[in-house]
């Protein structure tokens, strides 16, 4: 096992890795199953207007009888609700056992900054439905914020967790043919073409996803190149891919920094004895 470290990301980037996978799962199949009966920000859209259809009926009522509301969503969209209150349920839970770990940016002070125990107590993720399509469930997390009180508004995006990261050490490029009586199957012609593009973006942008947003927009940027190659491979298939393209180009950055190091040491020494 590789050496580890830490770094801090950000909440939605580290989102699956927080939550239970039962729950994780079940917040995927729940938006799944949007997309497929039209994009959970059309249902949303269609439930808001079934209200507003009763309402109407009902002479401008401004209320609604618990069970009546519940027959104006469709399954799917009552499935995704449900989900993501499970998921508010653990998210909340891992702020405030996450003391020490967790810290939020505060723009008057323009940085990050650890919050007091107890801080997240009794705080709840709020959202608004997105009035246009989001391509992953984790944008609709994105968009979320932590509600504390009346007055305190933390948003999704502010919030940073520290994260171990194991150390990879960058591996020799695999030929795509493969050798007499060697071992298992040649990588798939997609996630080839995908890891290149993860490359080209991080090379671009940075080999460590420091800044909130970027490991998404790393993932959005390798499946455009895919559909623009009209190639197939799964959202998590991708986030895999970006994963261990990030780990192994930081960890080359960090053998080669050593090395400068090093042959550093070497000429100072060089020098010394000269």
């Amino acid at each position: 096992m590789g050496e580890t470290t830490s770094t801090w990301v950000g909440l939605a980037d580290a989102l699956h890795d927080i939550v239970s996978a039962q729950v994780w799962d079940q917040c995927l199949v729940a938006w799944d199953a949007c997309k497929a009966a039209g994009g959970y920000a059309s249902l949303e859209k269609a439930s808001k207007q079934a209200q507003l259809r009763y309402w109407a009926r009902t002479q401008g009522s401004t209320s609604l009888v618990p069970n009546v509301q519940k027959l104006l969503i469709s399954p799917e969209l009552q499935d995704m609700k449900t989900a993501f209150s499970l998921l508010q349920r653990e998210i909340v839970s891992f702020l405030c056992s996450g003391e020490g770990r967790v810290r939020f940016y505060k723009p008057l002070q323009g940085d990050y900054s650890e919050p007091p125990s107890g801080f997240w107590r009794q705080s709840t993720l709020c959202h608004y439905p997105p009035r246009t399509e989001p391509p992953f469930f984790e944008d609709v997390f994105r968009a979320c914020w932590i509600q504390l009180g009346s007055s305190v508004r933390v948003p999704v995006d502010f919030i940073q967790i520290l994260q171990a990261v194991e150390a990879v050490t960058p591996e020799p490029a695999v030929s795509s043919m493969k050798k007499p009586g060697g071992p298992g199957r040649p990588e798939k012609a997609e996630t080839t073409f995908a890891r290149s593009a993860a490359r080209a973006w991080l090379e671009e942008e940075g080999e460590l996803f420091e800044k909130r947003g970027e490991q998404a927009d790393c993932e959005r940027y390798v499946l455009g190149q895919l559909e623009a190659k009209k190639l197939t491979l799964s959202e998590a298939k991708v986030r895999s891919v970006v994963k261990e393209e990030s780990a192994k180009l930081a960890a080359k950055k960090d053998i080669e920094k050593l090395k400068a190091e090093k042959e550093k040491a070497r000429k100072s020494a060089s020098n010394w004895n000269g």
